[in-house]
């Protein structure tokens, strides 16, 4: 059974078959992920021709560890020179957060941020391991805005910034007490929680809150 109507399909077709450069996405999904977990992914590859890869990894416990994977089925994307991109997706992406991971599929094909040059310039200076873990809900239209911002602060230093998003809903007892609302961000520099915050988050704010880490404790 197909997991997309024929106009989604369309769509889709429309929008990542002229992919730059291919890209694969490892699943990591264990005995206990629901069937439909990497369906889609099977499909999508179809739609596109190949431009997209699957992996699916039921069982890899070496590998899931070295790649910081949290639970399971959680999604990491590859660029075509073997590139991982420095992002986690821990949930199916539905609703809302499917669009944003088609965006960040089409990102990764052209290998760039979108950040304006001076932004990207300066977060390349960043010197501190940073993740942003975010965590959304299918249904909140607010949310892929967010992660396409962290994303592409991500992608423009991925050595020293990461990006987990959460599903709320698919994980709710991982929900870190005093997350209330989505979207909710919490920034982590060198294994510390040095800020969070509620709610949409312009790029000027991120920035500053990656750059005040450790000089304070970035509450919002």
């Amino acid at each position: 059974m197909s997991q997309f109507s024929t106009r989604d399909r369309r769509t889709l077709r429309e929008m990542l078959h002229p992919l730059p450069r291919p890209v694969e996405v490892w699943a990591f999904a264990g005995p206990d992920s629901p069937t439909d977990a990497t369906n889609w992914l099977y499909e999508l590859a179809e739609i596109t021709a190949g431009r997209i890869g699957v992996t699916v990894f039921s069982d890899a416990a070496a590998l899931a560890s070295t790649m910081g994977v949290v639970a399971r089925p959680s999604f990491r994307v590859v660029g075509a020179g073997g590139e991982v991109a420095p992002l986690d997706i821990v949930g199916i992406p539905t609703g809302y957060q499917f669009g944003a991971f088609v965006q960040l599929v089409m990102a990764l094909a052209k290998n760039k941020s979108q950040l304006p040059h001076n932004r990207s310039s300066a977060v390349k200076n960043v010197p501190q391991d940073t993740v942003m873990e975010i965590w959304v809900t299918p249904t909140c239209p607010h949310s892929p805005q967010l992660v396409r911002l962290a994303e592409d602060y991500a992608l423009a230093n991925p050595a020293r910034l990461f990006v987990r998003v959460i599903d709320a809903i698919q994980y709710a007892e991982m929900v870190p007490e005093g997350v209330e609302a989505v979207p909710h961000l919490r920034l982590f520099q060198d294994g510390e929680l040095v800020g969070e915050r509620t709610g949409m988050t312009p790029a000027g704010d991120l920035w500053r809150m990656i750059q005040r880490g450790r000089k304070g404790d970035g509450k919002q």
